[in-house]
């Protein structure tokens, strides 16, 4: 309630908003008035990103707990379990959870990178058939827009807060399961299935979150 507060005095006091995604948006007409809010979202520098061959799964996020990253480990454990598949999973990112992480799903096919070069984490994501993303609370994350610029799906979990959720579903550029590892699992085969027409989701939309295009609006006002 406290960062409530002070979130909402700066909303009201600003002359605009700039909101990173539609349903930021939606949260902060509850606060202040509709006519000063614009919806800029996360960009990055598209040119940047390619498509390699997809042949792993991919995390990037800080090992955290809200994040989740446990999760995206035991979906891809369990979906090579019951399809006896022996797929791998890359995890980027530093955070408190790393290590315990690291003890405790010490297997050949979970691989811990911890934070890595700009140029290594394009690399892994080009190589990625999806992302796995079962965060608890978001906005809109740099990460999957990142993997949408490199043809990559996204899987995420139907938090209330996550607002990754919201945007792969309005964008069609991946799949949303419960945050449980029986319908991770079931949304990840289901992902698998169709993965061709997420990632035509993926090249229709990523065009419009270029940092050139966000810049522009960014001068504008």
């Amino acid at each position: 309630r406290f960062w409530e507060f002070l979130f909402g005095l700066e909303m009201k006091c600003a002359d605009q908003v700039v909101c990173i995604s539609d349903v930021v948006k939606e949260k902060a007409l509850k606060i202040c008035d509709g006519k000063k809010l614009l919806v800029i979202p996360s960009s990055i520098k598209l040119k940047k990103f390619y498509s390699g061959e997809p042949k792993h799964f991919i995390f990037i996020g800080r090992m955290e707990q809200h994040k989740h990253p446990e999760m995206a480990i035991e979906t891809v454990l369990q979906y090579n379990a019951e399809h006896n598949q022996k797929y791998v999973l890359h995890l980027i990112g530093d955070g408190s959870m790393l290590e315990f992480l690291r003890k405790k799903y010490n297997y050949k096919n979970i691989i811990f990178h911890g934070f890595v070069t700009e140029e290594k984490k394009i690399r892994l994501l080009a190589d990625s058939i999806a992302l796995i993303f079962p965060s608890e609370r978001e906005g809109l994350p740099v990460s999957v827009i990142e993997a949408m610029a490199a043809d990559v799906p996204t899987l995420t979990t139907r938090y209330a807060n996550n607002g990754t959720y919201y945007f792969v579903n309005d964008k069609g550029v991946g799949v949303v399961a419960e945050p449980d590892i029986i319908s991770l699992t079931a949304a990840l085969h289901e992902l698998l299935e169709n993965r061709i027409q997420y990632v035509d989701m993926c090249k229709l939309h990523k065009k419009n979150f270029s940092a050139e295009s966000a810049a522009r609006k960014f001068i504008e006002i």
